[in-house]
């Protein structure tokens, strides 16, 4: 079964908790309402039919623009005062991708999170390979994951001040590994 079949399928069951598909053309990502992540992921691993029993991967990420992408300009509409639309709010997701080995079809779903209270149910209870990879999310961007049962940081001590791969992270000056300070070098 392909990708856009089995989004049809999570639509049919879901209705408006599948929100877009993104890039049909390519390889299709439906997009999921974060509050329906558990729900759906339930659904896609114990439907007959579907069976995706290997979580091969998820990751988070973060949708805000780099600064050295998006400078700061000046259009004329701002010049005339005129409010300018915003395209879209960044948010911070995850991204999950999986693999029925009984059914050997693929298929990848993502939900989005709102920055400043990023909170999406945890699919370890469902896929228990996700519990490090959604420590990692929750170590590296902040995301929350509601019902993990072991929600700490997995790669950088507990200390650690801030989420790294966030676009609008500020590394800090230095910071302590054990009785050690370590300064961190800019500029290279």
């Amino acid at each position: 079964m392909d990708a856009l079949a089995i989004a049809t399928m999570v639509k049919g069951v879901f209705g408006g908790a599948l929100l877009a598909v993104d890039q049909p053309d390519v390889e299709p990502v439906a997009v999921i309402e974060p509050e329906k992540v558990a729900e759906v992921a339930r659904f896609l691993r114990e439907t007959p039919g579907l069976a995706f029993d290997y979580l091969m991967c998820l990751s988070g990420f973060d949708t805000m623009p780099a600064e050295e992408d998006h400078p700061a300009r000046s259009t004329a509409a701002e010049d005339a005062g005129a409010p300018v639309a915003d395209s879209t709010e960044p948010t911070l997701g995850v991204a999950y991708h999986l693999f029925s080995y009984s059914q050997r079809h693929r298929f990848a779903f993502k939900a989005h999170t709102p920055r400043n209270n990023p909170h999406i149910p945890s699919v370890t209870q469902i896929w228990p390979a996700a519990d490090w990879h959604e420590r990692e999310a929750f170590d590296l961007f902040g995301i929350i994951f509601d019902g993990h049962p072991d929600l700490r940081r997995i790669l950088l001590p507990e200390d650690w001040v801030g989420h790294p791969l966030r676009k609008d992270y500020a590394a800090q000056e230095s910071y302590r590994i054990g009785d050690a300070c370590v300064q961190i070098a800019r500029g290279w």
